[in-house]
């Protein structure tokens, strides 16, 4: 299979995959009562960044592991121990944070599939390596089918989000079988001497990725955790519903950023930078696109949209609609320079970077989530992709400066 063919599959499953999520949200929207939709909704908030933290996109250094520098089983170890590591944080968290019975069944089984998702996603990983990239794909089609088949059932004959978790756990877990199985017949996982061991040396390796990954899920996630705290009698369903419609966009501005990441490491690599500033100025048109076409629809399509993907009471929030679309075209042109940046292997720089993005975050919020509610979480949001899109285009200019000027 071709590179084209291996992202194009890649990027069909990815795109289910997250239509998927979007249909959990709008059945939430629309079968379940805003207190269900509220809780779900801050159970992805939560697990999010610690999951993000405990993955460490380990999967990213297994794909990449062409000299076989660590032993599968060390992978596979590894990121099931981390990952209940995170199951059991999260656990102590949302029982001290949730005073809800409801919500906290909601957030353990949210955690619980979550867990479980991680587990398939380092086996995605070592399909990934083994060119076996429909099973990449597939994996991520009946994960997503299960979970709105599960979710949609459950609502319309029992109106129960508890049963819908509680089978799409059962579900993935099935999957997740499946892989390990398929795994065990057909690809290499080293000597049958060899045992399953966490290898701190491979986490030593992967942390400061998994902090960078940890701080990108934190700037969405942030503003959730304060409409919670700080403004009570607004939805954070409701936010945080309106604000998936950005990540729906970013799949999609992930796919060509992403597709042109060997041609900026090529570039890079081979100090071509007339190429490699061509390359941005592409890239970043098709951002800039992408996020106008995004604000326009919002500004001209936004109630409507609104009314019937979620239902006739979201169409009130449609000002939170427009200002995280205007987050959204911040967004996709910060992924621009930041996948630049991650090509030229500056990790340490995007941490520092996606920090001033948290904290500046923090800071719009406190300032305006208590006064304007959603609408200033929405605005909080605007503030941190802004300030991450703008450190990171400062960033590539003096790196490319830097780097011109020494190939002189």
């Amino acid at each position: 299979m071709s590179i084209r063919k291996k992202a194009g599959t890649l990027f069909v499953g990815r795109v289910i995959y997250s239509l998927s999520q979007w249909f959990l949200v709008i059945f939430l929207a629309n079968m379940a009562d805003v207190e269900s939709l509220d809780f779900y909704m801050l159970a992805v908030a939560i697990t999010g960044p610690v999951i993000m933290l405990s993955q460490m996109n380990m999967r990213i250094y297994l794909v990449t592991d062409y000299d076989r520098e660590y032993p599968v089983k060390d992978y596979l170890a590894s990121r099931f121990v981390l990952s209940w590591l995170a199951f059991f944080f999260i656990l102590v968290f949302g029982f001290f944070y949730i005073d809800s019975i409801s919500g906290f069944q909601i957030i353990l089984l949210v955690t619980v599939f979550k867990v479980v998702e991680s587990l398939m996603d380092i086996y995605c990983g070592l399909f990934q390596r083994d060119s076996t990239i429909k099973l990449v794909a597939l994996s991520n089609i009946y994960r997503g089918a299960t979970a709105v088949l599960s979710m949609f059932l459950m609502l319309y004959f029992f109106e129960s989000v508890f049963l819908a978790l509680i089978f799409t756990c059962i579900a993935w877990f099935i999957i997740f079988i499946g892989h390990k199985i398929y795994a065990d017949r057909n690809i290499d996982l080293g000597n049958d001497t060899d045992k399953y061991k966490i290898n701190f040396k491979l986490i030593k390796k992967c942390i400061p990725l998994g902090f960078v990954m940890m701080l990108v899920s934190l700037n969405f996630n942030i503003p959730v955790y304060m409409v919670s705290y700080l403004n009570e009698n607004e939805s954070v369903g409701i936010y945080s519903s309106i604000a998936y419609l950005l990540l729906i966009g970013k799949v999609i501005s992930e796919s060509f950023v992403q597709a042109s990441a060997p041609k900026l490491s090529e570039y890079i690599s081979d100090n071509n930078y007339q190429m490699l500033i061509q390359i941005s100025y592409k890239l970043f048109g098709l951002a800039l696109l992408l996020g106008v076409c995004g604000l326009v629809f919002s500004l001209v399509f936004g109630e409507l949209f609104l009314s019937i993907v979620y239902g006739e009471k979201f169409k009130l929030y449609n000002d939170v609609f427009i200002v995280i679309m205007l987050a959204a075209l911040f967004s996709y042109v910060s992924q621009v320079y930041g996948m630049i940046l991650t090509a030229w292997r500056n990790i340490k720089d995007l941490f520092f970077i996606h920090t001033f993005q948290v904290v500046s975050v923090i800071l719009v919020g406190i300032m305006t989530i208590p006064e304007m509610g959603i609408t200033g979480a929405a605005w909080s949001l605007v503030s941190g992709f802004f300030v991450t899109m703008i450190l990171n285009f400062l960033l590539f200019k003096f790196k490319l400066k830097k780097a011109m000027s020494a190939n002189i």
